[in-house]
């Protein structure tokens, strides 16, 4: 089952990755394209990068014309999604859902840096923000498992794979790290936690 998943996984988001470019050459595109390249090179590096690592689903002759260098570059350009985190050591939904917890999680850990002193209104802005229900959820330590498997295919120990269903979104893995969610109720709890945490961004940014 964990090869079906990762067969899937990597054949999801190899789609997702042709539609963005075949949206990105659309001539209402032009002006915004390099923008959207640039926001999306950390995630399209993950891809590469985990792909590769995965020759069951990709045939390692598929990245015979990949460089060192463009090898170097993916391998770095990652780890811009873990933000803070990093410091401390495939489908739309789904790298919103990647987002949501890496920038909540990198708060957290910002929050609670020692080294990093922060004034009483940067830290009673983040309490806002990491206070929230939903941004709760979103970062509970179960659903640490969930993030991984999204970001690099593999089903981890925790999961029930007699519930696995490759038809399903996110292979039907929702249920089993959010009990109390379907898939549709978790996107719009993705939703509304990221609605929440760009409002307190701002208002944050704009008191300083």
């Amino acid at each position: 089952m964990n090869e079906d998943v990762i067969k899937a996984g990597v054949a999801r988001d190899a789609d997702y990755v042709g539609r963005l470019f075949r949206d990105l050459q659309a001539g209402d595109a032009a002006g915004i394209s390099w923008i959207i390249s640039l926001c999306m090179t950390p995630y399209l590096s993950i891809v590469l990068h985990e792909a590769r690592r995965k020759p069951q689903a990709v045939s390692p002759a598929v990245f015979d014309g990949f460089s060192a260098e463009a090898k170097e570059v993916c391998a770095r350009a990652r780890h811009s999604l873990k933000l803070f985190e990093d410091t401390q050591r495939h489908i739309e939904g789904q790298l919103l859902l990647v987002t949501l917890y890496q920038v909540l999680l990198s708060l957290k850990i910002l929050k609670e840096d020692s080294r990093y002193p922060l004034s009483p209104s940067s830290n009673a802005a983040l309490e806002t923000i990491l206070n929230k229900d939903a941004a709760g959820v979103i970062t509970d330590g179960a659903v640490r498992e969930f993030r991984n498997t999204l970001m690099h295919y593999n089903l981890l120990s925790g999961a029930d794979t007699a519930k696995v269903d490759l038809e399903q979104p996110v292979f039907g893995l929702v249920p089993q790290y959010f009990p109390s969610y379907d898939f549709g109720e978790l996107s719009e709890l993705v939703d509304i936690s990221v609605r929440e945490t760009a409002y307190s961004l701002n208002d944050w940014a704009t008191g300083v």
